[in-house]
């Protein structure tokens, strides 16, 4: 295996990046276009680019894509601003089982973290919009969220995303020989850990009952797509960590995979496929 900078394949954090751009966009009217462009620019992001400047626009129909954090988002600005406007999603977001009760704005940060299998995205745009509460020992994604709201400036630069990254290195030295210590943090982990033995699918749904909504239910489609790649069958999901977890696992594993849906994977990490050329 020859030696590579796996820092250059690692998108932009598009969970930071949608956060500090909803700030951007409520606070100074402005896009963040400017700042996200290039090869780590992820589907999600591209989706918020054209999101945002729907809404600097005043269109009617907002577009979001597939991303379930700018759905959210864009859908309680609606609703507390009593708006006229409507979502464009594509993709696995057109099946998901979302809230579609608009007097959630009123709940607190608390009862909206009970929402949608306890994902943190209501509490998270509840914050962004303007709910100064904190929640005591907040879940990772609406922990960055305050982090954001303490740290953004209009100069803001996008980040790495660390959760990609930190799966990389492992798979890359791994592959290299080297048995490194890594254990999930969080959600986003889940699929990568359990590909890997770091975690099982009860432990997984105890941490993190919202897996069961995401792209799909990944603690169902992760044992049974594992199962597809275990027996030669091709993999069939449309989710990209569970693509992402499986096609690493496979490399290691010396086996042989075929992926339906290969271009799922360009909504968090676009350089999935040039990074795994490497090996």
């Amino acid at each position: 295996m020859k030696t590579i900078d796996v820092v250059k394949y690692i998108p932009f954090d598009k969970s930071h990046c949608i956060r500090m751009a909803m700030l951007d966009l409520f606070r100074l009217k402005k896009s963040v276009s400017p700042k996200l462009y290039g090869h780590k620019i992820s589907a999600d992001l591209i989706a918020l680019n054209i999101g945002v400047n729907d809404w600097l626009n005043d269109k009617h129909s907002i577009f979001v894509g597939e991303s379930g954090t700018l759905y959210r988002f864009f859908q309680f600005a609606i609703w507390k601003y009593n708006l006229d406007k409507s979502l464009c999603c594509r993709g696995t977001l057109l099946n998901r089982e979302i809230t579609k009760d608009k007097n959630i704005v009123n709940l607190s940060q608390e009862e909206l973290l009970k929402l949608d299998n306890g994902t943190s995205q209501w509490a998270s745009a509840a914050a962004l919009f303007g709910d100064i509460h904190r929640v005591d020992d907040p879940p990772n994604k609406l922990a960055l969220t305050y982090d954001v709201l303490d740290g953004w400036t209009e100069n803001w630069k996008p980040v790495m995303d660390e959760t990609i990254y930190n799966q990389a290195i492992y798979f890359y030295n791994v592959m290299g020989g080297i048995e490194m210590y890594w254990k999930p943090s969080q959600s986003e982990d889940f699929c990568f850990a359990y590909a890997f033995n770091k975690i099982t699918k009860e432990e997984g749904l105890k941490r993190w009952p919202a897996l069961q909504s995401h792209e799909s239910n990944r603690i169902v489609e992760m044992e049974k797509n594992l199962d597809c790649m275990m027996n030669g069958r091709p993999i069939i999901s449309k989710d990209h960590r569970i693509v992402q977890a499986l096609v690493m696992l496979a490399k290691v594993k010396n086996r042989p995979i075929q992926v339906t849906y290969p271009t799922c994977v360009l909504k968090s990490w676009p350089l999935f496929w040039s990074f795994m050329d490497n090996f």
